[in-house]
């Protein structure tokens, strides 16, 4: 009796195990690599943070892609997972830059270098289009 309430519980714990890996993938759109550049007054804009916001409002659970930027001033998107990219679509890009001299643990701190003028999507003038394949993003020469 132990054996069969053993087993029981075996396939029911896999059988739960298997539902929730494939419910969690099931609404993942289909993404797409896309990088770009960052730069503030000439210089790579390091750690950076650029996040793609859908225009299409129709969907308020849309997944906003986003990035570090490198020391280099390139950035690779990610949505579900580390540089995955986006999926399909128009977007607002928000971007904003703390102080790289102003460091702590790896993370930039102090105010926005930006002054918050690329912060708000409904305010950023900066959009981008990501399209099925590959998308390099124009770079964004910021000052």
């Amino acid at each position: 009796m132990r054996r069969i309430a053993r087993r029981l519980l075996r396939v029911l714990a896999a059988g739960l195990a298997l539902s929730v890996a494939s419910c969690g993938r099931s609404d993942h759109e289909a993404v797409y690599p896309a990088s770009g550049k960052v730069f503030y007054r000439g210089r790579p804009a390091e750690g950076a943070l650029v996040t793609l916001v859908p225009l299409d409002a129709s969907n308020p659970k849309a997944r906003r892609p986003g990035a570090e930027v490198r020391n280099d001033g390139t950035f690779r998107l990610s949505t579900y997972a580390s540089y995955d990219g986006a999926p399909a679509g128009r977007y607002a890009v928000t971007i904003v830059y703390r102080s790289p001299q102003r460091k702590v643990d790896d993370e930039n701190r102090g105010p926005d270098l930006l002054r918050g003028r690329y912060a708000d999507p409904k305010l950023t003038p900066l959009t981008v289009d990501i399209k099925p394949g590959v998308t390099e993003i124009p770079p964004f020469d910021l000052n």
